[in-house]
């Protein structure tokens, strides 16, 4: 999931990209320190994508976290609570 959600940037044609990350589902627990570094990555759509892919993953509520504020809302999530726990399958 990092690495499709990587993928995105730098080109124009994000169709395959976006059908990948649909095809794939979720991302697995293991990976969410690896979706969190991407919180801060300095694509902005590189971060949205990351903080879709954080909601999914953790079960988190999608009315809680959702709108502009997305990134900036999972941010102060992943510093206060998820990088506390322990992400295994």
């Amino acid at each position: 999931m990092p690495f499709l959600i990587l993928a995105t940037e730098g080109t124009t044609s994000t169709f395959n990209v976006t059908f990948s990350l649909k095809t794939v589902g979720p991302a697995p627990k293991r990976v969410m320190p690896y979706l969190a570094k991407l919180l801060y990555h300095q694509n902005p759509a590189v971060c949205r994508r990351a903080a879709d892919a954080i909601v999914k993953c953790a079960g988190l509520e999608p009315a809680k976290f959702s709108g502009p504020d997305i990134v900036v809302s999972l941010r102060q999530w992943w510093e206060d609570e998820g990088c506390k726990k322990e992400w295994v399958d």
